[in-house]
């Protein structure tokens, strides 16, 4: 049974990745002038059509996953990403992970990574909010960041750049929720990687 998770897993994570530099014409930020009510789409300049060489892959926000599933009052998934909620007597401060997966080589070509993404929203983003990304290389990590996140209910995305870029076998996205009540929410939606030759 656990195989056949894995397997629909993988297939469903290879129909949903790779986003080959598809931007509209003007980027992202035509898009979100041509449909100022949507207001998830959030213009970053990472979004911009990628230069040649480079290549966007997206993972869909409803493949993050908790550390400890008891640990939330709700975690619920939509077609844009996951709703998540502490439970009353779960941790403060919750660690939810989801994999990226990573062209790490192209018609010969070593592909590297240039730069990370996630993207959330919480309730009360004043307090309730991502506080820590780690990245993974298989168990091996790449990088720590604390996260500075903005005080807002909004839709914001928090990136890294490497440079120069590096190569790596693999990308594995962990985040730090803090929770401090058990009322807010935060809304976990996509994670992607740009990687370059």
């Amino acid at each position: 049974m656990q195989n056949k998770i894995l397997y629909m897993t993988a297939l469903l994570a290879a129909l949903l990745v790779i986003v080959m530099t598809s931007s509209p014409p003007g980027g992202t930020a035509a898009l979100a002038a041509e449909n100022p009510s949507n207001t998830n789409l959030a213009y970053s300049p990472l979004l911009e059509p990628a230069n040649p060489g480079e290549t966007h892959i997206v993972m869909q926000g409803t493949m993050w996953q908790p550390e400890v599933r008891k640990g939330f009052g709700t975690w619920r998934p939509f077609a844009w990403g996951v709703q998540a909620k502490r439970k009353a007597t779960g941790y403060q401060d919750q660690w939810v992970h989801i994999g990226v997966p990573l062209m790490t080589y192209h018609e010969g070509i070593a592909r590297k990574i240039k730069s990370v993404e996630f993207c959330a929203k919480s309730s009360n983003g004043a307090v309730t909010k991502p506080i820590w990304m780690d990245l993974y290389d298989n168990d091996v990590s790449i990088g720590q960041y604390a996260i500075s996140w903005p005080a807002d209910n909004a839709y914001h995305c928090f990136s890294k750049t490497f440079s120069p870029a590096t190569w790596r076998s693999s990308l594995g996205v962990s985040v730090m929720l803090r929770f401090p009540n058990a009322t807010d929410t935060i809304t976990l939606y996509k994670a992607w990687v740009n990687v370059t030759d």
